[in-house]
């Protein structure tokens, strides 16, 4: 390079927000204890598939917000959620999440989201947990764009009688 060239280096991000919704049918009223996974079935489940997430298969990105959320007020848990880059078996709904070795190349690491709350005024519909400071690395394996999240409870907790809805959403800064 000559003295009067300049290099410039751009790069762009890109603000992505992802959802997933899933209904805990399998055991309505049935109290978690901290450690059990938290999902809408009672087998052995694969962790939540958030298709697209990556913009390109083995590119990065950093989980910069998390949220979760569900249809009850009054909740309180706090929640772990746990990063795959491929859809790796884990532990039924109230089930003891264990760690297993064959899930450790697809593992990306974990984020641990605040107590729930709800509004003053209970009668409203909902409870929710967030956590907009986070920057959290994240990298898509060689063949998917998609990124897969286990939920985990931290905290003794016991959904409703009838079925419960759950969503977790991420705020992601691609690469």
């Amino acid at each position: 390079m000559t003295h009067s060239e300049k290099s410039v280096t751009v790069v762009a991000g890109a603000l992505t927000r992802i959802d997933v919704e899933f209904e805990n049918t399998s055991g309505s009223g049935t109290a978690y204890t901290p450690g059990d996974i938290v999902s809408a079935g009672s087998a052995v489940v694969v962790p939540y598939e958030f298709a697209g997430a990556f913009r390109e298969k083995g590119s990065s990105a950093y989980v910069v917000g998390a949220c979760a959320f569900t249809n009850v007020s009054s909740k309180t848990p706090r929640f772990r959620l746990h990063f795959y880059n491929s859809a790796a078996a884990v532990q039924g709904d109230n089930v003891q999440r264990k760690a297993l070795y064959t899930n450790e190349s697809t593992k990306l690491g974990y984020i641990d989201l605040p107590a729930m709350t709800s509004s003053a005024d209970t009668s409203g519909s909902m409870s929710r947990s967030f956590d907009y400071t986070l920057r959290h690395p994240i990298v898509a394996s060689n063949v998917s764009t998609s990124l897969f999240v286990a939920v985990e409870t931290l905290d003794a907790f016991t959904p409703a009688a009838t079925s419960e809805k759950y969503t977790v959403s991420l705020l992601l800064d691609n690469n």
